[in-house]
């Protein structure tokens, strides 16, 4: 926080300005690279954690140094307590809301983003269509016959957890020897946790050496994708099953170090949404009270509307030369600008949770790139009216609404493409994923011939 003298008066406080300016250093200086190679063996900060912490650090002593160095902020201050609580609250909430959206899109990039080796260009032959059914129909086949849609079956078969992971079981024999994309002998297992236990998923297939590339009988249909592990690294057994992580010196007790996964492919047995053969590994499960994915869709309908009803004030009022309703206007733009800040953080988490194919990613880059340029937008005309108090700038007024315009007209693209991504895409809508949970759990229900789900239950999956 602020120290209080620096933003309440300049008596009795040795240079507000050189501490403000040791805290904008610090901030800058002390960031993951240069803590890194201080203070970690291989030279990189690891964990999501630890960085999150670390960019708090740094936003909020750049944040405070700044407002020391600015002696209209302490001036500002000084003439009241309420200010000087308001400034004091408002820089480490601001703090934390950069650092989400940050810590967000580094998440994002560095962990949830598959490299695919495959060609997807193309439409499937016949014999490619052909394989991909008869995978998935031999993949239910061989679960029945093996039972291995009870999970204590499955682990009495030699299927055990996979370290550090909770959805993938893993077989060693089946790993370690030299056939690969056979349904009768599968290197993994994936069960998702449902109130009724474990439910097997599907499969998931490994190469058997680090660098090998998978065979493609499906074509364009899917493809196999490996995991880039920067930093730190895993220790794996035979490079390829991690068990471990490397010790403080980088060195592995047992296993072979390793930056990155071997490839990978998976079958769903559930009609998963984005498809059978999806690297999409999660499955939003059907008893989630919360979803982080909400917040977005919550914010920026006011983001939205406030910027959209300031814009509208301001060219009415400019037109008509009606002074007062630049006031109303600015009034909506401030609190749009706050509420777009958290939009922008709120839909940078929610890129880490939604389902979406590598083809969809474009239109959900297309609709970030624009909401990007709204956020500038608002935050530039904010920032231009703080500077007048509010007041609407007389000289510059064509470049001003200029501004405004093309901000808004950016507003509506970007709602364009979002609601594009929810009402054509279905991303992020809940009752897609959970029908497909449902059908799935009545099929596997009739298959054993347990009883059906009962009548409340599925209800809300979707019927």
């Amino acid at each position: 926080m602020i120290p209080r003298p620096a933003c309440r008066n300049e008596r009795g406080f040795i240079a507000p300005r050189l501490l403000g300016l040791l805290l904008l250093a610090g901030g800058l200086l002390l960031n993951r690279w240069t803590l890194g190679l201080l203070l970690a063996p291989d030279g990189q900060i690891d964990g999501e954690w630890r960085n999150a912490q670390i960019a708090g650090m740094q936003l909020l002593l750049v944040l405070g140094g700044l407002t020391l160095i600015q002696p209209r902020v302490r001036a500002w201050c000084a003439a009241s307590r309420l200010r000087l609580v308001g400034v004091t609250l408002a820089i480490p909430a601001l703090a934390a809301l950069l650092m989400v959206a940050g810590m967000g899109t580094y998440t994002y990039l560095t962990q949830h983003q598959h490299t695919i080796n495959n060609n997807r260009i193309g439409d499937a032959t016949p014999a490619q269509l052909q394989w991909a059914e008869d995978i998935r129909r031999r993949g239910w086949e061989v679960a029945l016959k093996n039972g291995w849609f009870d999970f204590e079956k499955a682990k009495r078969d030699g299927f055990e957890p996979q370290w550090g992971d909770r959805e993938h079981f893993v077989n060693r024999a089946n790993l370690f020897d030299d056939e690969i994309l056979n349904i009768e002998k599968p290197e993994f297992l994936m069960y998702l946790d449902t109130p009724r236990g474990k439910l097997l998923a599907g499969y998931m297939f490994f190469t058997r050496h680090l660098e090998d590339h998978g065979p493609t009988p499906f074509g364009p249909l899917g493809a196999w994708h490996f995991h880039p592990w920067p930093g730190r690294g895993y220790c794996a057994l035979e490079k390829i099953l991690p068990i471990s992580r490397p010790d403080e010196h980088g060195q592995c007790a047992e296993g072979e170090w390793v930056d990155r996964s071997a490839e990978m492919f998976h079958v769903y047995l559930i009609d998963h949404p984005l498809g059978p053969f999806t690297d999409a590994m999660v499955f939003p499960g059907a008893d989630a009270p919360f979803d982080v994915a909400w917040i977005h869709p919550i914010l920026v309908h006011f983001t939205v509307a406030l910027f959209l009803l300031a814009v509208a004030l301001d060219l009415l009022a400019w037109l008509t030369r009606h002074k007062s309703l630049h006031t109303v206007a600015f009034v909506n733009l401030a609190v749009a600008a706050v509420l777009t800040l958290g939009t922008m953080a709120a839909g940078m988490a929610a890129e880490m949770h939604v389902l979406i194919s590598e083809a969809d990613h474009a239109l959900l880059h297309r609709h970030k790139n624009f909401a990007f340029a709204v956020v500038a937008c608002i935050v530039v005309l904010a920032i231009w009216r703080g500077v007048l108090r509010g007041g609407f700038p007389a000289r510059a007024a064509p470049l001003y609404m200029l501004l405004a315009l093309t901000g808004a007209g950016l507003t509506v693209t970007a709602a364009y493409w979002g609601g594009e991504l929810v009402y054509r895409l279905g991303v992020s809508v809940r009752a897609i994923d959970d029908f497909a949970l449902d059908n799935y759990l009545r099929k596997v229900d009739n298959a054993l011939g347990r009883p059906p789900l009962p009548p409340r239950q599925a209800t809300t999956l979707g019927n």
